[in-house]
């Protein structure tokens, strides 16, 4: 008879506790306790393949290969990673993809200072381009330790990494490409100094920020980042690439990091270097976040960038608004020569701080505020701006909050007295008018470049009253008749 089966994906290794990056309590889950994966220990979420007969209408069935995806594997603590075993979560053959190796490195929080000093360490997840002995065998586990190299992921057949750690260190040049995704939840990203390189390429990247929630009173939370973060003066040579076809561009943050964490003796000092250059390239969009900080020179080059953060279903205030910050220059550049459709974005903001501002890409803020340059000083959180000597919109470069052409739900009414987006109540304006800004010493618009104000689109709303019309909204009502 004719073979038949089915080919299931690879399963779901997931030690320490349930992966939950976005956790809206503000912190990561992860075990009180080391994740320790000695030589010769194996995990193995690889897909697997079968020969099935594929019948064919007026001839004989094909024996035909299938193969499925990889799993994913999951190591998710608030003390330390040692890795040293195999992890595996390949594709079962050809046509597969590869699986998913997610690393969680978070910072716990206490209640007061009174906790061991060894528990007073920085978190640090270190990438390096070949594997390292982790330390296990060589002295007592330290907190907040941990290691992957890209060789590792590439003998393990991922295809997809994510990792979340307070500073995320990379150990000399790294060079790290796979076939779905990287996505890195970070404090900051953090290099030697010297004149090495960090490439990223995948066809999705994302760029976050690690999560940050004190608790009340005076505890213990050894964070290097945060919202009093202490910029290094560590000078620094190295440059970091992204190569992507879609990058969500949630917080990236390149300048090196000194803190002080205290103890019952002495502070302990962590001091490390940033990135000198950064250059992120999409052939489609780059979306927005929270922004970019702590580079001297910054690339930005895609299909169209904008704010993705006003999805949030809020009315967005100032710190929602994306900061994109460079020490001495920020190039915006596209990589098509079409004009990609209006992205589905509303009162969005960007503010762009550099001594020197090019502008010859795509950049949308739909009905938001688009701001080239700082006149005046400026602060968020702990960072601060940069006056502008000299802003810069290139021939084919389009700045634009113009939502013309653009069709967009946002909320609705259920009872006539509240407005809702996404669960958020709209409770006042949204948002001022939209504007385009340049606030650069000397502001220079070359012909050919195209700054939108123009008018148009539809924001439009969903509302239901009982009437003659019944009194249940069957949009919104299953089995409703």
């Amino acid at each position: 008879g004719l073979r038949y089966g089915v080919v299931p994906n690879g399963g779901a290794i997931t030690i320490g506790a349930p992966t939950l990056l976005n956790n809206p309590g503000g912190v990561a889950q992860g075990a009180e306790a080391f994740v320790v994966v000695r030589p010769g220990a194996v995990l193995d979420a690889s897909g697997t393949s079968a020969t099935v007969d594929l019948p064919r209408k007026g001839a004989a069935a094909t024996a035909t290969t299938v193969a499925s995806n990889g799993g994913s594997i999951a190591l998710n603590t608030l003390m330390g990673l040692y890795v040293d075993g195999t992890l595996r979560a390949a594709a079962g053959g050809p046509g597969g993809l590869g699986g998913t190796l997610i690393l969680t490195q978070e910072t716990p929080r206490y209640a007061n200072l009174t906790v061991p000093d060894d528990l007073h360490r920085v978190h640090e997840l270190v990438i390096g381009q070949t594997y390292k002995d982790s330390g296990f065998s060589s002295g007592p586990l330290l907190v907040g330790a941990g290691r992957i190299s890209v060789e590792q992921i590439k003998a393990g057949g991922f295809d997809s990494f994510t990792a979340l750690a307070d500073l995320m260190h990379f150990d000399g040049s790294v060079d790290l490409s796979l076939g779905r995704s990287i996505s890195l939840y970070h404090g900051a990203l953090t290099s030697d100094g010297s004149a090495m390189r960090v490439r990223l390429a995948a066809p999705y990247v994302e760029l976050n920020a690690a999560p940050y929630r004190s608790l009340e009173g005076a505890p213990l939370y050894p964070k290097a980042v945060g919202p009093q973060t202490t910029i290094s003066k560590l000078a620094t040579k190295a440059s970091f690439v992204v190569e992507a076809g879609l990058i969500d561009l949630g917080q990236l943050t390149l300048h090196g990091v000194t803190a002080k964490i205290p103890t019952t003796s002495v502070d302990r000092v962590y001091d490390e270097a940033g990135f000198d250059t950064a250059v992120l390239t999409s052939s489609g969009d780059i979306r927005l976040g929270g922004g970019v900080t702590g580079s001297r020179l910054l690339d930005l080059n895609a299909a169209q960038l904008y704010p993705f953060i006003s999805a949030i279903g809020r009315v967005p205030n100032y710190n929602d608004i994306t900061v994109i910050k460079a020490l001495e220059k920020v190039r915006i550049g596209r990589t098509t020569t079409d004009v990609p459709a209006m992205p589905y974005s509303l009162y969005g903001g960007v503010r762009i701080w550099s001594k020197e501002i090019e502008q010859g890409g795509i950049l949308r803020a739909p009905l938001g505020l688009i701001q080239l340059g700082e006149a005046s000083g400026a602060s968020r959180y702990y960072d601060t701006s940069i006056v502008a000597e000299k802003v810069t919109l290139l021939p084919g470069g389009v700045t634009s909050v113009s939502a013309n052409g653009l069709a967009i739900p946002y909320g609705g009414t259920i009872d006539g007295l509240t407005y809702l987006n996404a669960g958020n109540t709209i409770d006042r304006r949204l948002g001022s008018a939209p504007s385009v800004v340049l606030a650069g010493k000397s502001n220079d618009v070359r012909a050919g470049a195209i700054i939108d104000l123009s008018g148009g689109g539809d924001v439009l709303g969903s509302g239901f009253v009982t009437g003659r019309g019944g009194s249940v909204d069957v949009l919104s009502t299953a089995l409703a008749n």
